[in-house]
């Protein structure tokens, strides 16, 4: 079984119960979406918005007080493309999500950032069985 230590799990391999999701030894590429359904299920609206905002916050190195929905990448942080494009990856790592490139050019403020993050956690996909 592969670990995943990436979503700070400790799921044993054989028969365990997690959150009501029964799980068995499992490949790499179900031990992904287990992952990533997990992730989805895990954080409310709210929470993602309060953590976008924090990840902003560190990236720029500003008072996470300043990070509002109405804060313009461009106009209020002074970030350039190449920089945006670093902070979407920061997003993609921590929400294990994908922003896809007419996403990408979507977001102009924060708002626009966690309605992006919040769309791509919405298609994540979910674990059947």
């Amino acid at each position: 079984m592969c670990g995943l230590d990436g979503a700070g799990l400790d799921i044993p391999s054989g028969l365990t119960n997690y959150s009501g999701i029964v799980v068995r030894e499992m490949s790499c590429d179900a031990e992904r979406y287990l992952t990533l359904s997990l992730t989805k299920a895990g954080m409310s609206m709210s929470e993602t918005a309060e953590r976008t905002r924090q990840i902003i916050a560190e990236y720029l190195d500003v008072d996470p007080a300043e990070v509002t929905g109405e804060s313009s990448f461009a106009e209020d942080f002074d970030l350039d493309s190449l920089a945006k494009m670093e902070l979407v990856i920061a997003f993609e790592e921590a929400f294990s999500i994908e922003v896809g490139d007419d996403a990408l050019d979507s977001i102009l403020t924060v708002q626009d950032a966690i309605s992006v993050i919040e769309a791509a956690r919405s298609e994540l996909p979910t674990l059947t069985t």
